[in-house]
C-alpha cells in the first residue's frame, strides 16, 4: 500500500539542507489517487504497473518458482533464435540487459537478490512477496506457462551440480511435468527417489517413487521394474508391508512379461524375505525356492548367493540350527569369491545370528563384531543397526545390561536416523526386554507398550508375539497376571500361526510360568507341567541348548516351589536332573541362565562387546 502511495504521488522524496533524503507526504492529492481497498487489489494493481518486458520477466520468475537464475531468462530470451555467425557475448547484450531488468525489480521491491546460488555462473533471486508471484502466476496463459516450464527443464538438465540433490532433480521433473513432458518428467522422478534413498530420506523417496510410476504409465518396462524394486524396499523399511509386496508383485509381473529370469529371482527372493518377515515362514521358503530356481537359470550367481542365505535365515527362524549355519557359511563363502563387502557382512551377521542361538557365543560375538566394522566402512546405516542389535542380545545374553542398553539405545539412534519402522520396534522390543531381564519391570512395560503399538500397525506377527510375550514376562514380574495371561495367550497363538516352533517354545515356557503363578487359577499344575514339557520337546528337537537350559532352570524350580510336588521324590530328582543339565549347558557355554530372578551374575560371565 506505501508503494501504491507513492507511485500515485501521494508520497513523494525530498532532500534536507543536510543533504539527505526524507519522505514527504501530499495530502492534497489524496483524492486524485486510485487506491486499492484490499490486499488484493493492491497487488492487482501492482501488476498492472509493470510494462510489458518486465510482466514477462516476472511470468517466467513465476514459472521457475520461489527461487530463480539470471541464466534460465537467458535462455527463455534466446528461445526460438537462430546462432549469430560469431558467438561474441559483449555483442549479443541480452545478458547485461537481463541484469538491468532484475536489478530494477529488485529495487521497485518485486524480487530479492540472494547471497549464493546453487548453480555457478547464475545470480540466484527470490520472491519479494508470495501473493505477488501467485498474482502474476494466475495472469499466465497455459501456452507461456508450459513453453517456459520446457525451457527452463532444458536448462537445468545441464547446470552442474543439479543431480546431486533430489529436491534439484524434483524440480527438473516438476518443470517437465508442467511442460506436458510426462515421460521424461516419470524418469526424472524416479531418479531424484532413488538419490532421496541413497540419504534414507524414505518420505521422500516414497513420493518420488510413485509419482514417476503413475508418468511412466505402462510405458519404459525396464525403467519401471528397478523402480519397483527400490520402491518396494522403501516401502517395507517404512513399515508399508501391503504396499512393498503389491510393488514386489508389479516387479514380478514386469520381469515375467518380458522373461527377464535375473530380475524375476529378484522379485521373487523379495516377497519370500517380505513373508519371512511377516512370520510366513512356509509362504517365505516357497518364494525364495522359486527364486533360487531363476538365480541358477539366469547364472546370477550374487542372486544365489543372496538366496542361500535368505533361505538359512529361514532355517534359523524355524529353529534349524546346523541347516542355517550350513546355509549362512555357503553364502558367506560365494560373497567373498563375489568381493561384495556389503552382502559379506550380512553373511558374516546371519552367521552370528545361528552361532549364537546355538550357544557359540564368542564365534558370534567374532562375527557380528567383523559384520558391524564392514558395515560401517561402508555407510550401510540398516545394517549398523541389525548388527549392533545383535550386539546387544548377546551383551545382554551374558548379563552385562548396562552395556546391551548402550548397543540398544546407538541401535535405536540410527534407525529413527533413517526411518526404519521395522528395525525400530525391533531394538524397541528389545530395550524392553533388557529391563525385565535386570529387574525393571516398570521400564520394561513403558517400553514395550511403545513396541507393540508399532508392530500392531505394521502387521508384522512374528515382531508382535516376541513383543506380547515380553510383555507377559513384565507383567508377570509386577504380579498383574491378568494382564501377563492375555499377553502371553495371544503370542503362543501368533507362534503358533507363524509356525516359528523355537518362539512358540520360549512362548510356552512363559505360560508354564504365569500358570504356575496362577494365572488361570490355583490347581492348574498339571496344565503347567505339559506346557514345560513341550518347551523343552521343541529346544531339545531344535538344538537351541540356551533357550533348553533356562526352561530346565524354570521347570525345576515350578517343581520344588510347587505344593502338590514338594514331597514327591520321583518329582524332586526329576528337578535335580534338569538343574544339572542347565549347569552343564551354562558352564560350556560360559553363562548364566540370563534372567536376574533365576540366578545372580555370575562374574566370569561378563565380557566386553562392541
Amino acid at each position: 500500500m506505501v508503494e501504491i502511495y507513492a507511485a500515485e504521488g501521494v508520497i513523494g522524496e525530498a532532500a534536507t539542507e543536510e543533504g539527505e533524503t526524507r519522505l514527504v507526504l501530499y495530502p492534497e492529492r489524496l483524492a486524485a489517487a486510485r487506491l486499492p481497498a484490499t490486499v488484493e487489489d493492491a497487488v492487482q494493481a501492482r501488476v498492472a504497473s509493470l510494462d510489458e518486458d518486465e510482466r514477462t520477466v516476472l511470468e517466467q520468475a513465476a514459472a521457475m518458482g520461489a527461487v530463480f537464475w539470471s541464466g534460465a531468462f537467458v535462455a527463455l530470451a534466446r528461445t526460438g533464435l537462430e546462432a549469430p555467425d560469431l558467438w561474441v557475448e559483449e555483442e549479443t547484450g541480452d545478458v547485461a540487459r537481463i541484469g538491468r531488468m532484475l536489478d530494477g525489480l529488485c529495487k521497485n521491491g518485486w524480487i530479492l537478490r540472494r547471497a549464493g546460488t546453487i548453480f555457478p555462473g547464475s545470480v540466484e533471486y527470490a520472491w519479494a512477496r508470495s501473493e505477488e508471484r501467485e498474482a502474476i502466476t494466475a495472469r499466465t496463459s497455459a501456452e507461456a506457462k508450459s513453453l517456459s516450464n520446457r525451457v527452463i527443464a532444458d536448462w537445468m538438465e545441464h547446470q552442474p551440480g543439479v543431480r546431486t540433490s533430489e529436491e534439484r532433480i524434483a524440480s527438473l521433473a516438476r518443470h517437465r511435468e508442467q511442460a506436458g513432458e510426462s515421460i521424461q518428467a516419470g524418469i526424472a522422478y524416479l531418479e531424484a527417489a532413488a538419490v532421496a534413498r541413497r540419504r534414507y530420506a524414505n518420505g521422500k523417496s516414497c513420493e518420488y517413487y510413485q509419482r514417476g510410476l503413475e508418468l511412466l504409465g505402462d510405458s519404459h518396462d525396464g525403467a519401471r521394474i528397478d523402480a519397483l524394486h527400490a520402491y518396494g524396499d522403501v516401502l517395507q523399511s517404512m513399515g508399508y508391508i501391503d504396499d512393498a509386496m503389491a510393488a514386489f508383485r508389479g516387479m514380478l509381473t514386469l520381469a515375467y512379461r518380458l522373461d527377464m529370469k535375473k530380475k524375476g529371482g529378484a522379485a521373487h527372493n523379495r516377497i519370500g524375505r517380505l513373508f519371512r518377515d511377516m512370520g510366513s515362514l512356509d509362504e517365505g521358503e516357497r518364494h525364495l525356492t522359486t527364486a533360487m530356481s531363476l538365480f541358477e537359470a539366469s547364472g546370477d550367481e550374487r542372486g544365489v548367493a543372496s538366496t542361500i542365505d535368505d533361505l538359512g535365515k529361514i532355517a534359523w527362524l524355524k529353529g534349524e540350527y546346523e541347516s542355517a549355519l550350513t546355509s549362512f557359511r555357503d553364502g558367506l563363502a560365494r560373497r567373498q569369491k563375489l568381493g561384495d563387502r556389503r552382502s559379506i557382512a550380512l553373511s558374516l551377521n546371519n552367521a552370528g545370528l545361528a552361532l549364537q542361538d546355538s550357544g557359540q557365543f564368542k564365534d558370534a560375538l567374532e562375527a557380528f563384531e567383523q559384520s558391524l566394522a564392514i558395515r560401517r566402512e561402508v555407510g550401510d546405516l540398516v545394517g549398523v543397526v541389525t548388527t549392533l542389535n545383535n550386539l546387544g542380545t548377546i551383551a545382554e545374553e551374558r548379563r552385562n545390561f548396562q552395556k546391551a542398553l548402550m548397543m540398544f539405545e546407538e541401535a535405536l539412534e540410527v534407525a529413527q536416523q533413517i526411518g526404519d519402522r521395522n528395525k525400530i520396534a525391533l531394538v524397541l522390543t528389545n530395550i524392553g526386554t533388557t529391563y525385565y531381564r535386570s529387574g525393571e519391570p516398570e521400564k520394561a512395560i513403558g517400553v514395550l507398550v511403545r513396541a507393540e503399538g508399532l508392530c500392531d500397525e505394521l502387521g508384522d506377527r512374528l515382531k508382535l508375539a516376541e513383543t506380547l510375550r515380553a510383555l507377559g514376562k513384565a507383567y508377570l514380574m509386577q504380579g498383574d497376571l491378568g494382564k501377563a495371561r492375555d499377553c502371553i495367550g495371544r503370542a503362543v497363538d501368533l507362534f503358533a500361526s507363524v509356525r516359528s516352533k523355537v518362539h512358540l517354545a520360549a512362548a510356552l515356557r512363559t505360560l508354564g510360568e504365569i500358570t504356575a503363578a496362577g494365572g488361570w487359577g490355583h490347581a492348574h499344575t498339571t496344565s503347567a507341567r505339559e506346557y514345560f514339557d513341550r518347551a523343552v520337546a521343541i529346544f531339545e528337537q531344535s538344538g537351541n541348548e540356551v533357550e533348553l537350559a533356562r526352561t530346565f532352570k524354570t521347570y525345576a524350580r515350578f517343581l520344588r516351589k510347587n505344593p502338590e510336588l514338594a514331597g514327591n521324590e520321583e518329582v524332586q530328582k526329576e528337578a535335580g536332573t534338569m538343574d544339572a543339565r542347565a549347569e552343564a549347558i551354562f558352564g560350556r557355554l560360559q553363562m548364566t541362565s540370563g534372567s536376574k530372578s533365576e540366578l545372580p551374575p555370575s562374574p566370569e560371565a561378563e565380557i566386553e562387546v562392541g
